[in-house]
């Protein structure tokens, strides 16, 4: 009968659509006219296997970038949107939000297509009621991370009803592709400053961190991501001390992904800009794993890690746990780098140790002098003028002054 035929046809549709090689040519030849209707279901043949089957074909059709964009003007957009919110079955309802996260892979237009077809909110019920399956949220929260990629989407994301269903996924659902991209969406908001406030007085914060012990190498990369955003501005330093976020570090830089590692680094650098921070960080044994990053190949790594050692470095405690940690050894290898940044910030951390009355002899006797004047041969002004500064710490001591 029809319905039968209807069925068959969106069918074969479908098992082509799984096919690379096709989807860009059963677009062209007229494919999505029937799927279309097959998803709204409002022919008198039409039922869930129609449905759903039509919605899978949409979701492979939606791989292809050529695709997005006509998919998303040719009227698709409302028919999936409805079937996300009146889906009898949960697989229809699986085949139309992974249609929707496919089709939000692409950015500009078709994100604006999106917004206008108000799915935000059929998304976030999704999220929000407990009896929704674990693969449906899933794809959500792709959709969501991936609005956040644009900025252009932020307005409409920044809702009540939206973080809390990025809430939902970062510490309610236990699935870790869930996490991982509830974490992606609040890094992706953290770039834009203008988003902090409303992001930290929802407790995202705190919600981040309550993954930092995670497997997921990704998850930890955009913890480490949205933490570095964060400190980056000053107004954030009181809320990510009332957060102890200085605590979390270590663990993000002593992990095997030197993307994360990075990250991290760098909100240790800004938020080391205060005291209290520099204490909390050395006393939680961070410095340890910052000082393990120099072994790596990575000059921009060396760079920073130098960087964040010369905050940390201006508080007396630090100076002398930095000489216990046989910090000085690993500096004193990177002020003879011939990067001239590099050279000049390791000299800087020399010097800043070496106003601590207790390191000053030490210094001297585990041969700092010599590589402080093997930096000063380039004769760059900055690493001299730290250089220089380091000299006359040390000549304080009298027993340095032969």
């Amino acid at each position: 009968d029809a319905a039968s035929a209807q069925f068959h046809a969106i069918a074969g549709l479908h098992g082509l659509s799984k096919i690379h090689e096709y989807r860009t040519a059963l677009l062209r030849e007229g494919s999505l006219e029937p799927l279309i209707l097959g998803v709204r279901g409002n022919s008198k043949f039409s039922d869930s296997e129609i449905q759903h089957e039509a919605a899978a074909a949409l979701s492979n059709l939606a791989l292809e970038e050529p695709n997005r964009i006509l998919i998303a003007k040719s009227g698709a957009l409302p028919a999936l949107v409805t079937l996300l919110k009146e889906a009898s079955t949960s697989i229809c309802k699986v085949h139309a939000v992974t249609a929707l996260a496919n089709l939000a892979e692409s950015s500009g237009e078709v994100h604006t297509l999106l917004i206008n077809e108000r799915c935000i909110q059929p998304l976030c019920e999704l999220v929000q009621n407990q009896e929704t399956h674990t693969n449906i949220k899933q794809s959500v929260s792709r959709c969501f991370a991936l609005f956040a990629s644009n900025t252009e989407t932020h307005r409409q994301l920044l809702t009540s009803s939206v973080i809390a269903s990025i809430k939902i996924l970062l510490s309610s659902t236990r699935d870790t592709t869930c996490e991982r991209f509830g974490v992606l969406t609040v890094a992706n908001l953290a770039l834009c400053e203008s988003n902090h406030s409303v992001l930290l007085k929802a407790a995202l914060l705190e919600s981040l961190l309550l993954l930092h012990k995670s497997d997921d190498v990704e998850t930890l990369r955009g913890i480490a991501f949205a933490l570095h955003s964060f400190s980056k501005r000053n107004e954030n330093h009181c809320a990510l001390e009332d957060a102890n976020v200085i605590k979390f570090l270590p663990t993000l830089l002593d992990g095997m992904d030197q993307n994360t590692a990075f990250q991290a680094c760098l909100a240790t650098k800004f938020l080391c800009q205060c005291d209290r921070c520099r204490n909390t960080f050395s006393d939680s044994c961070g410095l340890k794993p910052l000082l393990n990053l120099v072994s790596l190949d990575n000059t921009e790594m060396k760079q920073e890690v130098a960087a964040t050692l010369w905050n940390i470095s201006l508080s007396d405690k630090n100076k002398k746990i930095i000489m216990n940690e046989n910090g000085l050894d690993i500096i004193s290898t990177l002020c003879r780098s011939s990067e001239n940044e590099l050279s000049y910030l390791a000299c800087g951390v020399i010097a800043n140790i070496s106003e601590f009355q207790e390191n000053q002899i030490r210094m001297v006797e585990e041969g700092i002098i010599h590589h402080l004047q093997y930096a000063m041969l380039p004769k760059f002004t900055s690493v001299n003028r730290e250089s220089i500064r380091a000299f006359a710490n040390l000549s304080a001591a009298k027993e340095n002054i032969v």
